[in-house]
């Protein structure tokens, strides 16, 4: 394996230890830049890829990919609502971390995958999901490693962060590729995967996740049902089901999560619009889901007053601090706990639509070309895994995080990787 891919593989497995921070001193301009752990490593990895592309007098067509420009206005737009932000040194550090520093990655895995396979990624993202399923066993049964102390003490695990969904956020996507590995083997080996999946569904367990939870199951369901789309004929009780017919159903899966997102909020709202009787009837106390609808009617609010350009970078802490926090709820957030509201309110009106489009042309891509690939059980696992994301975005953030912004862009070069893999 190439130094570039070493570093790579560094960068993914250790990517929850983003939390290890330190500054880098600048004496001449008498400043000290924050950076972290991941970012060092990030750097490093772009640049020994930098210097084997020299060495290796590749033309720069090497790095292009199927969703180029969609990523060229996806980074214009976070970079526009720097400007927007009421905090600009935040918001250049939000862009550095969040878009330029991922999306640089993701060339640079693009180019190497293209080299030596994109073996070495899954076994990476496994391998990380692997160290935080320890520490979260060690959390469970000794009590050491704690991140978050008000997590455990409600019998929730945490593994290196501060939230017990945090975890769930990271680690539901690994859980996904180690069964579509265990899938695809045909030796023994792939029991060992099947025990990675199980563990890793355990420890979501013990997140007490109900939206990681809910994704996994989504993402599970997903996956069950492209294993009867690649399996050859079969019977249930003497009735012959054609593998055919499951793959021309696939087209519906999108359809039948914008109804379910549709009644989910439908739901949401008719319950907590009347909030009052509805506690009062049913002596509701500390509901998650009451305080999500508080916030995500906050952003509402916020986003009337700014459509095009929302908060800006980091600018949503402050401008619900300051004007949009409701008096019944007084606790802050950092963002608005719902993928869509947060896109918008982050990056505009322009960043949410490149990340929808982009979205769009994964999962169109992904399904044209499913079934004819080398690996399909790696391909509806790339889409189990964008179903989870879906999912779990309807009531947090699996985005921005410095870990949970590269795990995404990791993900679509493997998904680059897989659609150039006939």
């Amino acid at each position: 394996m190439s130094l570039a891919a070493t570093f790579q593989s560094l960068v993914i497995a250790f990517a929850p230890f983003y939390i290890l921070r330190g500054y880098i001193p600048l004496p001449i301009l008498n400043l000290n830049i924050p950076t972290t752990l991941l970012e060092v490593l990030i750097i490093l990895s772009l640049v020994s890829t930098f210097v084997g592309y020299l060495k290796s007098k590749d033309n720069l067509k090497v790095f292009r990919t199927k969703f180029d420009r969609l990523i060229l206005l996806f980074l214009f737009a976070s970079f526009i609502s720097i400007f927007f932000s009421p905090d600009f040194i935040g918001g250049i550090g939000i862009f550095r971390a969040y878009f330029l520093e991922p999306i640089l990655f993701y060339y640079a895995l693009v180019y190497e995958t293209r080299k030596v396979g994109y073996g070495f990624v899954i076994n990476s993202l496994v391998v990380s999901g692997l160290i935080l399923s320890l520490i979260a066993i060690i959390q469970k049964f000794s009590g050491l490693l704690v991140f978050a102390p008000h997590e455990l003490e409600q019998g929730r695990v945490s593994g290196v962060y501060n939230s017990a969904n945090s975890l769930a956020l990271y680690l539901g996507p690994i859980s996904i590729l180690s069964l579509s590995i265990f899938l695809k083997l045909k030796n023994n080996f792939k029991f060992l995967y099947l025990g990675l999946f199980l563990l890793n569904v355990l420890i979501l367990l013990w997140t007490r996740s109900r939206g990681g939870l809910a994704a996994e199951a989504g993402a599970v369901l997903i996956m069950v049902y492209g294993i009867l789309s690649v399996s050859s004929d079969f019977k249930i009780k003497f009735v012959k089901i054609r593998t055919e017919v499951f793959r021309r159903l696939w087209v519906f899966i999108p359809i039948l999560f914008i109804l379910f997102t549709t009644f989910f909020y439908t739901q949401i709202y008719q319950i907590y619009s009347t909030y009052p009787q509805y506690i009062a009837a049913h002596e509701v106390k500390g509901d998650t889901l009451h305080i999500r609808y508080l916030i995500w009617k906050s952003t509402i609010e916020m986003l009337k007053d700014s459509p095009l350009f929302g908060a800006g970078l980091d600018g949503f802490k402050s401008a619900y601090e300051q004007i949009y926090k409701p008096s019944i709820f007084p606790e802050q957030f950092q963002y608005p706990h719902n993928l869509i509201l947060t896109f918008w309110v982050e990056t505009g009106i322009l960043g949410l639509i490149a990340f929808l489009l982009l979205i769009y042309k994964v999962y169109f891509l992904l399904m044209k070309n499913i079934f004819k690939t080398k690996d399909p059980y790696l391909g509806i696992a790339l889409i189990a895994i964008m179903t989870y994301w879906m999912i779990h975005g309807l009531v947090d953030v699996p985005y921005f995080k410095n870990d949970l912004s590269l795990e995404f862009w990791v993900v679509l070069a493997l998904i680059s990787g897989f659609l150039e893999n006939k």
